[in-house]
């Protein structure tokens, strides 16, 4: 077997190829046309077309509405660009914001509004029913540990859970 420097010192047998023979120079090719070989049978037979650069359905991976949650968010990402400010009035945040969902329509882009990380946690939150404070005080409640099993209780009987 000839040793590495022997190697680079020859080139691809495949006339018009200028490229160094690859670690695999028992057959005198470059990787790339070793591998062409090796897969098709063939130096000069390139693979099937992939997915590459297609978009939207034309991609063979396309799942449509049934895309994972992060999948769905990733298209609005591409198609509305980052989110960069809070639509909540008032809100001074600096950011990171987010593209939240409005009305549970993930597949459409356009039913998302950004908003900063705190107000995107709420805002679902309160859409979604359920709350992460108790409903009779300030947000900022200290709950004691009683309170808080209490309504842990009752937060995870609501949607039929058990507790430990």
């Amino acid at each position: 077997m000839a040793n590495s420097a022997e190697l680079a010192a020859r080139i691809c047998k495949v006339p018009a190829c200028t490229d160094v023979v690859g670690l695999r120079g028992k057959r005198e090719m470059c990787n790339k046309h070793y591998l062409r070989w090796y897969r098709y049978g063939d130096v000069n037979r390139v693979g099937p077309p992939g997915n590459r650069g297609k978009k939207g359905a034309e991609n063979g991976m396309w799942k449509g509405d049934e895309a994972s949650y992060w999948a769905m968010h990733m298209r609005v990402r591409t198609a509305r660009g980052k989110a960069d400010h809070c639509l909540i009035y008032g809100c001074t945040d600096t950011g990171p914001f987010q593209w939240a969902n409005i009305s549970g329509n993930y597949g459409d882009v356009a039913d998302y509004m950004p908003m900063c990380c705190t107000h995107h946690r709420q805002y679902d939150d309160d859409r979604r029913g359920y709350h992460l404070t108790l409903a009779t005080g300030p947000s900022n409640l200290r709950l004691t540990d009683e309170e808080r099993k209490t309504y842990q209780r009752e937060w995870h009987a609501a949607r039929s859970l058990e507790v430990t």
